[in-house]
């Protein structure tokens, strides 16, 4: 099997697919559509034991659904996502100078994935977070997705050492702490603060949302490119050099 087919598609609007998943015949019992219906439940208002009964009514409809192998673990997954909220799409995410400063040193794809995990980690901490606890400044967390998933999300699809070498190189970039194949976001300042670079709205696609920096003055590229690694002016530049390199190339070999 390809290991490029084992990344999944990350779920933005919880709220959104909780709706699908109760619409839907599904045939398997899944964990994690547990844990986004006891959140939605929750979220109406209902009590514990309420909540147990929805979801259990919803169980019955599932074809291949043994209760011996599983209620336990439905059980603890109830009372476990009692304190926390669905994420939605309908939130605006800054991402700022501070940030951006980090993030222009990586390379394109390397910026396309730190940027997605920076949007996540704060999509996580700020509104999917317990819901008695206080927005706190510093580092976001992310644990929840591992980066071969992010890449696969921002239309990367990476092999296991392929991302390993990612994971690695966002490390030395000190972007991440060491947390094997998941990641903690050590450089996501206050949500609130007003020094910002770009907006990420979440109902919108992401990646034409992303704003690219040229790798030679470092100023934002506004018009559309394949790789985004130069603006137009350092593009002419480069392009010059590099034709001047294979024309001097080929004298060399003719003088040969």
């Amino acid at each position: 099997m390809n290991s490029k087919s084992k990344s999944v598609k990350i779920i933005i609007d919880e709220e959104q697919e909780a709706l699908r998943i109760l619409s839907s015949n599904e045939k398997f019992f899944n964990y994690k559509s547990i844990v986004l219906l006891a959140k939605y439940y929750y979220g109406l208002g209902l009590d514990t034991r309420k909540v147990k009964k929805q979801i259990s009514e919803y169980l019955r409809k599932i074809e291949f659904y043994n209760p011996a192998f599983y209620d336990d673990d439905v059980d603890k997954i109830i009372k476990k996502n009692k304190f926390y909220s669905l994420k939605r799409a309908d939130v605006k995410i800054a991402i700022t100078k501070k940030e951006s400063m980090v993030l222009k040193k990586l390379n394109h794809k390397d910026y396309r994935v730190a940027v997605y995990m920076l949007f996540l980690g704060k999509l996580e901490k700020f509104q999917s977070m317990k819901k008695n606890e206080k927005k706190a400044k510093g580092f976001s967390t992310f644990s929840n997705h591992d980066i071969k998933s992010c890449a696969y999300n921002v239309g990367i699809n990476l092999t296991h050492k392929e991302a390993m070498m990612l994971y690695h190189r966002l490390y030395l970039a000190k972007i991440i702490e060491p947390l094997y194949m998941d990641a903690r976001l050590i450089i996501c300042a206050n949500y609130d603060d007003k020094d910002v670079e770009f907006i990420i709205d979440g109902k919108k696609d992401f990646l034409p949302q992303i704003k690219y920096y040229c790798s030679n003055c470092g100023r934002m590229i506004l018009e559309k490119a394949k790789y985004h690694e130069f603006c137009s002016e350092c593009y002419r530049v480069d392009l010059k050099r590099r034709n001047a390199d294979i024309q001097r190339r080929k004298r060399e070999s003719q003088a040969k």
